[in-house]
C-alpha cells in the first residue's frame, strides 16, 4: 500500500497526541515537500510570514525521506493566527474543507 498523495490547497486532517490527550487537527496543504528536503528556519519564517501563520508546530529542519507535507490550522478565534504543523504522514488523512 502506498502513502496518499495531498496537494497545496487540499484539506487533510489527522489525530495527534500531547499531555495525554488526543485531538483531531483539520488544516490545508500549503507546501508539498520533496524527499530529503529540509524546512531551514528561514524557510519557515517565510511561510510563516506569507501565510499570516505562526511558526511551525514540530522538529524542524530534520530532512525525511519521503515526500511531505507542511499543512496549515486554523486557530480558534477570529484575531488568532494559523498554525503551520509537518505531521507524520502516514496519519494524515484527506479531508473535508471547512
Amino acid at each position: 500500500m502506498s502513502a496518499a498523495v495531498f496537494h497545496v490547497g487540499d484539506t487533510v486532517t489527522w489525530r495527534s497526541q500531547a499531555g495525554g490527550s488526543t485531538k483531531t487537527k483539520t488544516g490545508v496543504v500549503i507546501r508539498v515537500l520533496d524527499p530529503g528536503e529540509s524546512l531551514r528556519p528561514s524557510v519557515i519564517f517565510g511561510l510563516a510570514k506569507t501565510h499570516n501563520a505562526v511558526s511551525i508546530k514540530t522538529a524542524a529542519g530534520l530532512p525525511r525521506s519521503h515526500t511531505s507535507y507542511l499543512v496549515s490550522v486554523a486557530a480558534p478565534g477570529r484575531k488568532a493566527k494559523p498554525k503551520l504543523y509537518w505531521p507524520v504522514v502516514s496519519r494524515l488523512r484527506l479531508g473535508q474543507p471547512r
